[in-house]
């Protein structure tokens, strides 16, 4: 309630130091730190002492000096940059930003603005009628979350539903749309923080902790791009991941023993199933307890690495952060003799439930701890294990509830063998997690779980990530983490953790993804085919189709499910699958370059049309369509029995991929979508690399890079390329192709620029199909010399080089040998 707060007062005074402006009311003072033209942080300190100022989120302190100007106008300051300016209301003390022209982008709730209660502290903002929110980390709802209340909480959320709140991850940062212009907020706060985005009240919306400080950066855009741009330059750009991880990668909670992934992984040849990674589940330890090993199924684990890594496949092991309580364990035993793990404040240690039974927890705030963990990950590296899979790392502790009524049906066939008797009443999982009292160093604040819960498991991650740089000099680590805070795009991808095999759930993981993207973390994906529970093969097959595009692409299933596996429905799925997997795999050279874009720039892999398109309020509510990139538009089928769907196509020329067909946009159109078809359309304009057909991606050096052009009046595209694993990028060791398509009166001029880096493909030739072309050219010159004719595009393949037309499908194929210079197509009409 609102009248249980201290509402912030008059201004009394005020004065500018270096790049702050303290606002003095009463006993209370508000900073405000110009960071960037486009970029305000604020701070509120109720009692005027502010809080020590560190941030596990924010990597960027040192920001240049930004040139500002205040004036005071008697009612109010105004602080203006070259970009925005934050106008301060004196009676009662209230902020506004404005843009240049002074337009109001965000503003303070003039009833309340800033306010305390006990520990809690809450800011309210104006709504306006069309202001849109997005991000919020992972949040199950509708894309849009206006009139949505959100709770940042990491909860082990097994099986969550459409309104579960909250979930595995907290992102206190979000986007603003309004007026077709973007904000940020981000609210760096690690206590239980809610987000009421409307819900309660139709004219304000607030953001409140439950400890901690009100301290909160604003940024202004207007894109929505370059908010994430800045908002990824304060906490991090995401990481550039191996390009392996960009394949396809198979689970089970659990695969064993060792034998059956043998067989498994020489399935995946035999039906041709493209696929990178498998995972181990905690069936590999002994007695669920991380960096051992259960030698009955696995007698033999560096055999069996090499035995998979010989058919193409790399390992990745799940990690727990719960030590088991155990004289016999050596690594309790260490960790108590240092005193690395968690304690009450009466130095007693903290003990609790997982899946080896009783168990320690590490102290993550601790450099020595997090160091100590990271080296307990030698022996994985020592035996070739490429990735590491960290989990329950809420942190997740175990009692005993209820399942959800609704997931009891679901559950059922199999609950026994997971739970054993008496389920489906009672279940393991939990929402439990430390004592909030257990104290963490935190640099020697000794804070409770309840301010280091939210950060405990990218913490974990830190620790991994380090270790891994550590043990593997001069290779990227890859660690898929399922608990997350703000800039958990440093160290890891991330996943939606354990949702269900319902078309529900397919439905929902689109939003989630694609918000996850917003948010600052653009390698994310979901269980394929759903966690809990067994798809129909309609729903494994259509889930595919969504999976084939999405950056982290893995099928995950629980214990005691039906096998899962792509081939399991017979070859009518398998086939389809088969061929969208193949797509995929082609596309690599496209997704790794959107990798790498969005390591420079925060911007997603996958995103939502209002990404691209946000002068068009048709796109702020769609939440069944994405863009992979800016050029291609997935509208995946989500509804069970459908063969048909409603599609929203923006502005501009789009062609449908499978028919190359145009369309004109925007317009709603309704389209055929077999089951073995996904609707995807192709933005005119779009130049995609794309790779030979392969089944992993370590298998052969590509002799070929395949270029489609969808030529408009102008478009260009830069592709990157590096070894793909190593570090040596940093030192410039990478390669960026500038692409460039033109049409000059009547002909088209396609051309490959001067490349930057130091980085040398193997010898290859470039083979380039221009879409739409009307009619057969007359000439095709490469750097001026004529090209012969080939009579058909197979003979064109096994040629030099040279062009062939397919007048049917009016497709133009040039072949020439890439020399990694400058090199010039015209194509001649006439």
């Amino acid at each position: 309630m609102q009248e249980d707060f201290v509402f912030l007062g008059d201004l009394s005074s005020y004065e500018v130091k270096d790049n702050k402006v303290i606002l003095v009311c009463g006993v209370s003072v508000v900073e405000l730190q110009i960071l960037a033209p486009d970029l305000v942080r604020v701070r509120l300190a109720p009692n005027g002492l502010f809080e020590p100022d560190y941030s596990w989120a924010v990597v960027k302190k040192d920001w240049p000096k930004v040139d500002f100007k205040l004036e005071d106008t008697g009612r109010s300051l105004r602080i203006k940059t070259a970009e925005l300016a934050v106008e301060v209301t004196k009676s009662p003390c209230r902020l506004s930003f404005l843009d240049t022209d002074g337009s109001v982008i965000n503003s303070d709730y003039p009833p309340y603005g800033m306010g305390w209660s006990a520990s809690r502290v809450k800011c309210w903002k104006s709504l306006e009628y069309d202001e849109h929110f997005y991000g919020f980390g992972e949040k199950t709802g509708r894309l849009d979350k206006r009139r949505s209340i959100m709770v940042m909480w990491n909860t082990d959320a097994f099986g969550y539903g459409p309104e579960t709140d909250p979930l595995y991850k907290s992102i206190p940062f979000f986007i603003g749309i309004r007026k077709k212009k973007a904000y940020g907020i981000f609210f760096d706060n690690t206590y239980k923080t809610v987000f009421d985005m409307g819900h309660t009240a139709e004219d304000f919306y607030s953001f409140e902790a439950f400890g901690g400080e009100l301290n909160y950066y604003f940024i202004y855009g207007p894109s929505v791009k370059k908010v994430l741009e800045r908002y990824t330059e304060l906490t991090g750009r995401p990481l550039l991941h191996p390009r392996w991880a960009l394949g396809h990668q198979q689970c089970r909670y659990s695969y064993y023993p060792a034998e059956r992934l043998i067989l498994l992984a020489d399935e995946f040849r035999k039906t041709r199933i493209p696929c990178d990674v498998f995972y181990l589940d905690i069936h590999y330890k002994d007695r669920y307890q991380s960096f051992t090993w259960n030698r009955s199924r696995f007698p033999e684990p560096e055999k069996l690495v090499s035995e998979m890594r010989a058919r193409g496949f790399k390992l990745i092991p799940i990690v727990n952060p719960g030590v088991k309580a155990d004289p016999s364990n050596k690594i309790f035993v260490e960790g108590v003799q240092k005193d690395y793990f968690c304690k009450y404040p009466t130095g007693e240690l903290y003990l609790a439930k997982v899946w080896p039974g009783t168990c320690a927890f590490p102290d993550f705030t601790r450099d020595d701890v997090r160091d100590w963990w990271g080296s307990l990950h030698s022996e994985y590296v020592r035996m070739g294990f490429e990735g590491i899979w960290n989990d329950m790392n809420e942190p997740a502790i175990f009692v005993e509830r209820s399942i959800p009524k609704q997931l009891a049906s679901i559950l059922e066939p199999y609950m026994n063998l997971l739970l054993g008797r008496g389920a489906p009443t009672t279940e393991l999982m939990t929402r439990r997690t430390m004592d909030l009292d257990v104290i963490h160093y935190d640099r020697g604040l000794n804070s409770t779980h309840e301010k280091i819960h939210n950060v405990y498991g990218m913490l974990m991650c830190m620790a991994t990530y380090e270790g891994l740089r550590r043990l593997r000099p001069g290779r990227r680590p890859f660690i898929l983490t399922r608990a997350a805070y703000a800039g958990i795009q440093r160290y890891s991808a991330v996943w939606t953790g354990d949702n269900t095999s319902s078309w529900e759930h397919l439905a929902l993981q689109i939003p989630m993804l694609l918000n996850l993207g917003l948010s600052g973390i653009p390698m994310v994906g979901d269980d394929i085919g759903g966690f809990a529970s067994s798809p129909t093969p309609e729903l494994l097959t259509r889930w595919y189709q969504i999976g084939a595009f999405i950056p982290i692409c893995r099928n995950h299933t629980i214990l005691g499910s039906y096998d899962q596996e792509p081939w399991v429905y017979g070859e009518k799925y398998l086939e389809i699958i088969r061929t969208f997997l193949v797509l995929r795999y082609q596309l690599i050279p496209y997704l790794y370059t959107l990798l790498y874009q969005a390591s420079k720039t925060g911007h997603p892999i996958i995103r939502p049309l209002l990404f691209e398109y946000q002068d068009d309020p048709n796109t702020y509510t769609i939440q069944d369509e994405f863009l992979v990139g800016e050029f291609i538009l997935v509208a995946p089928v989500v509804q069970e029995n459908s063969n048909r769907r409603l599609v929203y196509l923006p502005r501009g020329k789009w062609v449908d991929y499978w028919s190359d067909s145009s369309i004109q946009g925007p317009v709603y159109i309704e389209i055929e979508a077999p089951i073995d078809r996904a609707p995807i359309f192709i933005k005119s304009g779009a130049i995609i690399p794309m790779q030979p057909k392969t089944l992993y991606l370590d298998n052969k050096p590509a002799d070929k890079l395949f270029i489609h052009v969808y030529p408009s009046d102008s478009s260009s595209f830069t592709l990157y390329e590096d070894d793909g694993e190593s570090l040596d990028y940093e030192k410039g060791v990478y390669l960026l192709t500038p692409i460039l398509c033109k049409m000059e009166g009547d002909k088209l001029l396609f051309e490959i620029g001067d490349r930057e880096g130091k980085y040398s493909p193997l010898p290859r030739h470039l083979v380039i199909t221009l879409h739409l072309i009307e009619k057969k050219p007359a000439r095709v010159l490469l750097n001026g010399v004529t090209l012969a004719e080939i009579d058909s595009y197979a003979e064109l393949l096994k040629s030099e080089q040279g062009w062939s037309f397919d007048e049917s499908k009016k497709l133009l194929h040039v072949k020439f040998r890439d020399s990694g210079q400058r090199q010039q197509l015209a194509v001649e009409f006439s």
